[in-house]
């Protein structure tokens, strides 16, 4: 483990804790699971990309759906699900023309 990843999943988790607007708290979530994802920690990676996800589908940012559903492409990629991955970057490429 990197010890700048550990630092950002410690920074990202105390942020968290406090008290922000919802769309901050959410991209927080996300970053979150970037550095998640860096630290090998899949799971716990999807668990913020799909709370990510959600807000911004119910929200239509397009832009960051689209990251987001990349990132999930990404986890399912280095977790050899091929078929899965392409269908996650297929849907994130769709979001990026809106």
């Amino acid at each position: 483990m990197d010890g700048s990843t550990r630092q950002a999943i410690d920074f990202l988790n105390l942020s968290l804790k406090e008290k922000w607007p919802e769309e901050e708290n959410i991209k927080l979530a996300f970053y979150l699971g970037k550095a998640r994802f860096w630290n090998g920690e899949y799971f716990k990676a999807t668990q913020c990309f799909q709370r990510s996800h959600s807000y911004y589908l119910a929200n239509s940012d397009y832009n960051m759906l689209g990251h987001t559903l990349y990132m999930m492409g990404y986890v399912a990629f280095q977790r050899s699900f091929f078929d899965t991955a392409k269908g996650y970057f297929d849907k994130a490429l769709n979001n990026f023309r809106i």
